[in-house]
Parts: C-alpha cells; sequence; structure tokens
C-alpha cells in the first residue's frame, strides 16, 4: 500500500493501493477543515474506482466527531452503486461508540459491512 497521508492528532493516516482498489483509514478524524482531507479522500475513492473493478475500505477508526461523520456519510451514501464495493469496520470490543457508528452508517448508505474486532 501507498502512504497517501500521514496521520496527525487531528487526521487519520491514508493508504491505499490503486491497483487493487484498496483503501484504509486509521486513527481519529477531527479536522479543523473537513473539506481538505475529505477532498484528499474523495480524490483517492476516485483513482482506486479508476484502477480496479473492487473498492475495499478499510475503517479502522479511534474516534471522529460529528463534522467527520457527516463526510463519512457522504461519501458511503456515494459508494452506494458501485458494484464491487466492500466496506470494513474494524472496532475494539469495549467501544461500542465506534461499532453503534458503523451499525448506523451501513443503515443509513445501504452498503454492507463487515464488521471485525480489532
Amino acid at each position: 500500500m501507498n502512504n497517501i497521508i500521514l496521520s496527525t492528532e487531528k487526521t487519520p493516516e491514508l493508504n491505499s493501493d490503486y491497483k487493487q482498489g484498496k483503501i484504509e483509514l486509521i486513527g481519529v478524524i477531527i479536522p479543523e477543515n473537513p473539506l481538505i482531507f475529505f477532498g484528499e479522500l474523495e480524490k483517492v475513492v476516485e483513482e482506486c474506482k479508476t484502477n480496479s473493478d473492487n473498492l475495499e475500505i478499510d475503517f479502522k477508526l479511534d474516534y471522529f466527531n460529528t463534522g467527520a461523520a457527516r463526510y463519512i456519510y457522504d461519501l458511503l451514501k456515494n459508494l452506494k452503486n458501485h458494484q464491487n464495493c466492500s466496506i470494513n469496520w474494524y472496532y475494539e470490543s469495549d467501544d461500542e461508540d465506534i461499532y453503534e457508528s458503523g451499525i448506523e452508517f451501513q443503515q443509513l448508505s445501504g452498503l454492507k459491512f463487515n464488521f471485525i474486532e480489532k
């Protein structure tokens, strides 16, 4: 995987493999200006969709704020019609908030999630 963005205190690490259509988000998402981070993420998603028939996104998030939640929802909603899209939602066994957020995103987006306990 290629590292696109290194993690900071406010943004997650963003890795991708365009040829495999794989994207990985690791860490927290609490950016002061979510447009910048999510604009970059959207470019990565489009690049993966262009170069691969499959799209797989791993959400390995520790925390995200409500502003980021809106952008995550928009991203997922826009993937609903992508034929070969797989969402992997990772969570700690004792982190009900992250797990329940994944359930809510799955219901709202209409996508099928794979829930994976870390």
